[in-house]
């Protein structure tokens, strides 16, 4: 009904007010939507509405009171939801069937979710429900056997907030990685790449049953690999005492030892 292009630079608490010009409609209406853009949400506060509407049609004038009633003063410190909480929120929404509107079948158990953000952070799941996929125009959750539930649930936080949770175990990140890795998803990649990594500075013990796993992989997770073989050069001592050691195939003991004797006369050069 009206839009006024134009803002005020200033940052004055000091109220401004306006006079919009409304067009005409054949309508009736008891409400009136006033948008604020969000980029100026910093400068913008309601603080009392009282006047008096006139809307005048020919032969007719209508006389509408309109009263919205807030605080005196404009509270700088009033609490506006960030959009990691916004996201969150969103995210708790998925144990709510009734905010969805695409659901999951994983182990028996339904898992709701948004399409609009799915498609929107994982081009996997953008061509799963948007393109050409027969579960498209499917009526029924959308059955995935390639995952587990748990996984899957931690892959939706991550795909709503951008982080997995600070309190992952090492075998979900693990397998966050792999799932990650197998749909395409980078940057769902990339973060469980880190967690895995901050395990392994701590947990040396875990080194050797990582090492065979992301060989095979090879070469998929090759960052993870060289980050590997730096660590085993790091603590070669500690971890050739390890019963798992001496039953590695003897390619793999030979290809660790390699490996790490080339990164120790680098870092003396």
């Amino acid at each position: 009904m009206w839009q006024r292009k134009s803002r005020t630079d200033n940052k004055s608490s000091t109220p401004n007010i306006f006079k919009p010009i409304l067009r005409r409609y054949h309508l009736q209406s008891n409400t009136i939507r006033i948008t604020f853009d969000p980029r100026y949400a910093d400068r913008i506060g309601i603080q009392a509405i009282s006047k008096n509407l006139f809307v005048h049609i020919p032969h007719v004038v209508y006389l509408f009171h309109i009263e919205l009633i807030g605080s005196t003063k404009f509270d700088e410190n009033l609490h506006r939801i960030t959009l990691p909480e916004a996201m969150l929120k969103l995210y708790e929404q998925i144990f709510d069937q009734n905010k969805t509107d695409v659901q999951f079948l994983i182990d028996n158990r339904i898992v709701n979710a948004h399409r609009n953000i799915l498609c929107c952070r994982c081009l996997y799941f953008r061509a799963l429900l948007l393109d050409d996929f027969n579960e498209k125009n499917q009526q029924k959750p959308i059955e995935l056997t390639d995952i587990d539930y748990e996984t899957f649930i931690e892959l939706l936080f991550f795909i709503y907030t951008g982080t997995y949770h600070p309190t992952i175990s090492y075998d979900l990140a693990l397998k966050c990685l792999i799932y990650s890795n197998k749909i395409n998803f980078s940057s769902g990649k990339d973060a469980a790449l880190e967690k895995i990594c901050c395990y392994l500075r701590f947990n040396h013990h875990l080194i050797l049953s990582i090492y065979c796993l992301i060989k095979e992989m090879s070469p998929a997770f090759d960052c993870l690999l060289d980050y590997i073989y730096e660590l085993f050069a790091r603590y070669m001592n500690e971890i050739c005492l390890e019963k798992e050691f001496f039953e590695l195939d003897k390619d793999l003991i030979i290809d660790l030892i390699r490996q790490s004797s080339q990164r120790n006369n680098q870092e003396k050069k």
